[in-house]
Protein backbone atom coordinates (compact mmCIF):
# COMPACT_ATOMS: atom_id res chain seq x y z
CA UNK A 1 0.00 0.00 0.00
CA UNK A 2 3.02 2.39 1.37
CA UNK A 3 4.76 2.19 -1.81
CA UNK A 4 1.90 2.75 -4.42
CA UNK A 5 0.90 5.56 -2.29
CA UNK A 6 4.44 6.42 -2.59
CA UNK A 7 4.16 6.61 -6.23
CA UNK A 8 1.02 9.24 -6.43
CA UNK A 9 1.79 11.48 -2.89
CA UNK A 10 4.96 10.36 -0.98
CA UNK A 11 4.27 13.51 0.97
CA UNK A 12 1.06 12.47 2.22
CA UNK A 13 2.42 9.03 2.31
CA UNK A 14 4.30 9.94 5.35
CA UNK A 15 2.31 12.38 6.74
CA UNK A 16 -0.25 9.42 7.33
CA UNK A 17 2.41 7.17 8.41
CA UNK A 18 3.14 9.55 11.34
CA UNK A 19 0.14 10.40 12.17
CA UNK A 20 -1.28 7.26 12.59
CA UNK A 21 1.31 4.29 12.61
CA UNK A 22 3.36 2.99 15.71
CA UNK A 23 6.10 0.62 15.97
CA UNK A 24 7.41 -2.13 12.84
CA UNK A 25 4.43 -0.98 11.14
CA UNK A 26 5.35 2.67 11.17
CA UNK A 27 9.33 1.73 10.97
CA UNK A 28 8.56 -0.65 7.80
CA UNK A 29 6.29 1.57 5.92
CA UNK A 30 9.03 4.55 6.45
CA UNK A 31 11.37 2.42 5.23
CA UNK A 32 9.54 1.75 2.35
CA UNK A 33 8.80 4.90 1.78
CA UNK A 34 12.46 6.34 1.76
CA UNK A 35 13.49 3.26 -0.04
CA UNK A 36 10.89 4.42 -3.07
CA UNK A 37 12.06 8.25 -2.44
CA UNK A 38 15.99 6.98 -2.42
CA UNK A 39 15.54 4.88 -6.33
CA UNK A 40 13.50 7.66 -7.72
CA UNK A 41 14.79 11.09 -5.98
CA UNK A 42 17.37 10.36 -3.21
CA UNK A 43 17.39 14.18 -2.53
CA UNK A 44 13.96 14.22 -1.93
CA UNK A 45 14.52 10.88 0.45
CA UNK A 46 16.73 12.73 2.39
CA UNK A 47 14.71 15.85 2.99
CA UNK A 48 11.93 13.50 4.58
CA UNK A 49 14.34 12.41 6.89
CA UNK A 50 15.33 15.50 8.12
CA UNK A 51 12.05 16.76 8.49
CA UNK A 52 11.27 13.42 11.16
CA UNK A 53 10.01 14.07 14.63
CA UNK A 54 12.24 12.45 17.07
CA UNK A 55 10.54 8.85 16.42
CA UNK A 56 11.10 5.54 18.48
CA UNK A 57 11.45 4.01 15.13
CA UNK A 58 13.86 7.20 13.47
CA UNK A 59 17.02 4.77 13.87
CA UNK A 60 15.52 2.08 11.72
CA UNK A 61 14.34 4.25 8.90
CA UNK A 62 17.46 5.96 8.76
CA UNK A 63 19.94 2.93 8.53
CA UNK A 64 17.19 1.48 6.14
CA UNK A 65 17.63 4.88 3.63
CA UNK A 66 21.60 4.62 4.66
CA UNK A 67 21.58 1.04 3.12
CA UNK A 68 19.48 1.63 0.00
CA UNK A 69 21.61 4.35 -1.11
CA UNK A 70 25.18 3.44 -0.20
CA UNK A 71 26.29 2.18 -3.00
CA UNK A 72 24.99 4.80 -5.62
CA UNK A 73 24.66 8.20 -3.36
CA UNK A 74 27.33 7.55 -0.52
CA UNK A 75 27.51 11.25 0.06
CA UNK A 76 24.17 11.04 1.00
CA UNK A 77 23.82 7.77 2.98
CA UNK A 78 27.16 8.92 4.88
CA UNK A 79 25.76 11.95 6.06
CA UNK A 80 22.41 10.53 7.61
CA UNK A 81 24.15 7.84 9.34
CA UNK A 82 25.83 10.69 11.23
CA UNK A 83 22.12 11.49 12.72
CA UNK A 84 21.86 7.39 13.80
CA UNK A 85 21.78 7.56 17.78
CA UNK A 86 23.75 4.18 18.42
CA UNK A 87 27.39 5.02 18.20
CA UNK A 88 28.45 1.35 17.13
CA UNK A 89 25.76 1.28 14.17
CA UNK A 90 26.40 4.96 13.22
CA UNK A 91 30.55 4.60 12.60
CA UNK A 92 29.61 1.20 10.89
CA UNK A 93 27.28 2.84 8.32
CA UNK A 94 29.45 5.69 8.09
CA UNK A 95 32.99 3.40 7.20
CA UNK A 96 30.40 1.64 4.33
CA UNK A 97 29.46 4.79 2.72
CA UNK A 98 32.63 6.37 3.15
CA UNK A 99 34.46 3.53 1.82
CA UNK A 100 32.00 3.40 -1.50
CA UNK A 101 32.46 7.56 -1.63
CA UNK A 102 36.25 6.96 -1.61
CA UNK A 103 35.97 4.78 -4.70
CA UNK A 104 34.06 7.42 -6.50
CA UNK A 105 34.85 11.07 -5.69
CA UNK A 106 37.97 10.53 -3.07
CA UNK A 107 38.76 14.30 -2.54
CA UNK A 108 34.86 15.14 -1.50
CA UNK A 109 34.92 12.07 0.93
CA UNK A 110 38.18 13.04 2.46
CA UNK A 111 37.19 16.59 2.97
CA UNK A 112 33.32 15.47 4.49
CA UNK A 113 35.29 12.97 7.02
CA UNK A 114 37.91 15.46 7.87
CA UNK A 115 35.13 17.73 8.92
CA UNK A 116 32.74 15.12 10.21
CA UNK A 117 31.88 14.83 13.76
CA UNK A 118 33.30 11.59 14.24
CA UNK A 119 35.88 9.77 16.61
CA UNK A 120 39.63 9.81 14.99
CA UNK A 121 39.54 6.18 15.26
CA UNK A 122 36.60 5.72 13.16
CA UNK A 123 38.43 8.25 10.66
CA UNK A 124 41.17 6.42 10.43
CA UNK A 125 39.64 3.31 9.51
CA UNK A 126 37.40 4.49 6.64
CA UNK A 127 40.79 5.44 5.24
CA UNK A 128 42.51 2.81 5.81
CA UNK A 129 41.99 0.83 2.86
CA UNK A 130 43.38 3.43 0.65
CA UNK A 131 46.80 3.24 3.07
CA UNK A 132 47.06 -0.07 2.20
Amino acid sequence: MVRRWATQNPDQAAEWLIKNTTGPFREQGMGQLTGFWAEKDPQRADQCLKQLPDLPERDGIVQSFVQMVANWAPELGAREALTLTQPGVRDQQVEICVGRWLQTDPSSARQWLEEANLPQDVKDKCLLPLNN
